[in-house]
Formats: C-alpha cells, sequence, structure tokens
C-alpha cells in the first residue's frame, strides 16, 4: 500500500539544434554552445568569458576565431543529450 506521495521534478532540455554558426565577440559570462553535428566559429573570446563548444561530429575554428590568454574555452566531441533529472523525497513508500 502506498502511504506517502513521493515527489519528483523532472527537467527535459528543448531540441537541440543540428549546427550553429558563431560570428559575434563573446566577452563575458559562462556560455556553453551544444549542438547535435558541427558548431563552426570565428568568434573572439575574451575578457572574464568561460566558454564550451560541444557538437557531437565536429567543431570548425575558422581563421578569425581567436582565444585571449587566460579564457577558459574548451572545444568537445560531445552530441547533445537530452538529461531527465528528477528527485525524490521518500523512497520507501512501499515498505509496510
Amino acid at each position: 500500500m502506498l502511504e506517502e506521495s513521493v515527489p519528483c521534478s523532472f527537467y527535459v532540455p528543448p531540441a537541440c539544434p543540428v549546427s550553429i554558426l558563431l560570428t559575434e565577440p563573446i566577452t563575458s559570462g559562462l556560455q556553453v554552445f551544444q549542438v547535435a553535428e558541427i558548431i563552426s566559429s570565428s568568434s573572439q573570446i575574451s575578457g572574464g568569458a568561460e566558454v564550451s563548444y560541444k557538437a557531437g561530429n565536429s567543431i570548425l575554428l575558422n581563421p578569425d576565431f581567436s582565444v585571449e590568454l587566460g579564457v577558459n574555452f574548451e572545444a568537445i566531441i560531445e552530441g547533445c543529450q537530452q538529461r531527465l533529472m528528477q528527485t525524490k523525497k521518500n523512497m520507501d513508500s512501499n515498505k509496510p
């Protein structure tokens, strides 16, 4: 018998784009760009920015692309991941 409800919260991120072309400067904040296939970038990354590029197949850093010394930048081959996050407050609901 179920004595208490099990509260859960779920988060499923929006659909992942296939590709993206980045051309604007990135100068601050945490920026994560994630696509299913290809990222192509000619952005200039500077200031206090922390930037991650994540793409399933390739990341193209075009001739105008640059990263200022001291900026945290990473490029990772990793496709979109649909995450399902669940929290449970009571897992013992079936105890006698």
